[in-house]
């Protein structure tokens, strides 16, 4: 049967937009990653040593987290160690760990939601987060950027589970929806275990609604809802299947650290982070990120958001879906649950916490312009500004120095000026950081030049006769400070000097 030529159309102008959409974005990202303007840092090169060394000999953990004796699941070391496989290039691991999940499943998840928000706000709310957060996810190796992915997975599992008039469809849904909580705590804990907070506390609202139905008869109602919790809890349990292996070689000790910080609920980290207000500040903030404005411009949105909802509410209540009034209810609990743990916490919290809770601003701005839709004409106008404004930040970023920021690009550059003026000698690195470890030469040497650089300069040999400093931008006090730490000047005099555009200076001391 041939479509009427409207509805052909139609779908042609939305496939090329589609296209257009992701398209754009893609070459922006592609670019910046191929020519390595990615970041690389403490973080991820560390997790980038652990995946080579998991390709040797596998492991069941994945990298520290921020309690003392607890570490993150082992599935992003996995998920890198794919890309190593490959190629020891960090490029080759981005594309795997970032480039493909925010450029094919994202938009094909998001795509899903059309038959419930439309297809047009599907399109707005991809470019404003494609073009805001969105890009430095799919760039940067960091496990936190994998959150909003999985968090947008769990919510179209837990709203679209009626898809089959079979339960065991439905049952399968809400299984899966739990092995995906479990990843995310496994990738992102604090926000995982928010999440998965205010999960229960949905469960347990849409039970209440289902039971309070008149059509309702109470024991069926309640032994349905009791397999499904179950499977979601059983789905949650399966993902840590790795760290309970771990578990049960090592003592326990991961799980007693657990209980210790959760009696003391949290209070292991005696660091101070944001406090109560700065959290609500930079959860309330999120939306000003994603539509380009701050200040009381942030507020003034957020006041909007929540007046249109109430009324949508109020005055189309009984002729909003099931499916609607689910993803409302869903996105509150799971924003109470957040913000529960983070107000309560006694550890610190940071602003890399709050990655992914942009789903939650962006799925309420598609349902209130899915119910008003005349709201969607001035958010159109705004996003098509944003669009252009980033294509010509992006074009005119072709023109600068590609040296004048620490990227990857630029550190294999210093790696290789230090190699090749070395040529076959032997040397010492030494790199300053805060951290003092320098996961990031200690790779780029290993993969580049096959040179073994310890991460912790105290394992350096300590009387070399060349000796290479590499020294980002600090004050000229403490750049002498540290060269006559590494190398006395008693002993040790600079014989060369090179300045890198981002600020970087090596130093050669014989």
């Amino acid at each position: 049967m041939k479509l009427p030529k409207n509805n052909l159309l139609a779908i042609i102008v939305f496939d090329i937009t589609i296209v257009l959409s992701i398209g754009i974005p893609l070459f922006f990202s592609l670019r910046s990653v191929l020519i390595g303007n990615i970041p690389f840092w403490y973080d991820n090169a560390r997790d980038m040593i652990l995946a080579w060394n998991n390709l040797h000999k596998p492991t069941l953990i994945g990298p520290t987290s921020g309690i003392p004796g607890i570490f993150y699941g082992p599935y992003w070391i996995w998920l890198l160690s794919l890309g190593v496989l490959i190629s020891k290039d960090p490029r080759i691991a981005t594309l795997i760990v970032g480039i493909i999940p925010y450029f094919v499943i994202f938009p094909i998840i998001l795509i899903l939601f059309s038959k419930l928000l439309g297809q047009k706000t599907i399109i707005l709310i991809w470019l404003l987060f494609i073009f805001n957060k969105g890009i430095d996810y799919a760039t940067s190796m960091w496990s936190p950027n994998l959150a909003p992915l999985l968090f947008l997975i769990i919510i179209y599992l837990l709203l679209f589970n009626d898809f089959s008039d079979k339960k065991t469809g439905k049952y399968l849904m809400f299984l899966l929806a739990g092995i995906v909580a479990g990843l995310l705590i496994n990738f992102h804990i604090s926000f995982g275990v928010g999440v998965l907070l205010g999960i229960c506390v949905f469960l347990f609202i849409d039970l209440s609604i289902e039971l309070s139905s008149i059509k309702a008869v109470w024991k069926p109602v309640f032994l349905t809802s009791l397999v499904k919790s179950f499977l979601f809890g059983f789905g949650v349990i399966t993902a840590f299947i790795p760290f309970l292996l771990f578990e049960t070689r090592h003592g326990f000790n991961q799980t007693k650290t657990a209980i210790d910080a959760i009696l003391k609920y949290g209070d292991v980290v005696n660091l101070k982070g944001l406090n109560k207000e700065q959290i609500l500040q930079f959860f309330l903030a999120r939306i000003g990120e994603l539509l380009h404005i701050n200040g009381a411009w942030i507020y003034l949105v957020d006041i909007l958001i929540l007046g249109c909802l109430f009324y949508i509410w109020k005055h189309n209540n009984l002729k909003l879906q099931k499916t609607e009034k689910k993803l409302v209810i869903l996105l509150f609990s799971i924003s109470s649950g957040i913000l529960f743990i983070y107000l309560t916490a006694k550890n610190p919290v940071w602003s890399y916490h709050f990655i992914g809770t942009e789903l939650i601003f962006l799925f309420l701005i598609a349902f209130i312009v899915s119910k008003i839709p005349i709201l969607g004409y001035p958010l159109t106008v705004w996003v098509a500004w944003i669009v252009i404004s980033s294509i010509i930040s992006f074009t005119n970023s072709f023109k600068t120095n590609p040296y004048v920021s620490s990227s990857l690009f630029t550190k294999e550059y210093i790696v290789d000026i230090v190699a090749n003026d070395a040529k076959s000698k032997y040397y010492t690195i030494f790199n300053y950081s805060p951290s003092i470890y320098q996961y990031e030469y200690t790779y780029l040497f290993r993969w580049r030049h096959k040179k073994d650089v310890p991460y912790d300069p105290s394992n350096n040999q300590s009387n070399s006769s060349s000796v290479y400093l590499i020294i980002p931008s600090i004050p000229e006090n403490a750049k002498l400070g540290y060269i006559n730490y590494r190398t006395p000047n008693l002993k040790y005099k600079t014989t060369k000097t090179w300045d890198i555009p981002d600020g970087t200076t090596i130093i050669k001391r014989e």
